[in-house]
């Protein structure tokens, strides 16, 4: 099993392949990398399609979740939180929370910070440019 460590410098990267592949197995509609390029415009198609291609080939293409693995996460994360609940956050919280993640973004661009790529984490022989 491969394994890949969450880091600083990574982290950004391994959300947004998530989040990619997630929503293209969830959506029923169709989903294109160049839907993501308006959320991300420092990325090009030809990185979000590689990023997704070194993904699926780490999860050898199987996408699917049964729903007793589903349940066992869901029940796992919902007993991290006691108030965990599944509900839309209030127009304070979103507020808040874009306020946070606004003012970390703007420290990260004074600074000139980018998300790596996952490179050091994948084998030589199946490494790619991201």
């Amino acid at each position: 099993m491969q394994r890949i460590l969450l880091h600083r410098t990574n982290w950004r990267r391994l959300v947004l392949g998530a989040l990619m592949l997630a929503s293209k197995v969830w959506e029923d509609q169709a989903v294109w990398n160049a839907d993501f390029l308006s959320l991300f415009p420092n990325l090009s198609v030809k990185d979000l399609n590689e990023l997704e291609r070194q993904y699926l080939n780490l999860l050898f293409f199987n996408v699917s979740l049964s729903a007793s693995v589903y349940a066992k996460f869901y029940f796992e994360l919902k007993s991290l939180s006691p108030t965990f609940a599944l509900k839309p956050l209030s127009t304070e919280d979103k507020e808040r929370l874009e306020s946070k993640s606004s003012s970390i973004e703007q420290k990260h661009k004074k600074k000139n910070l980018r998300a790596q790529s996952m490179d050091p984490f994948i084998p030589k022989a199946r490494q790619h440019v991201i």
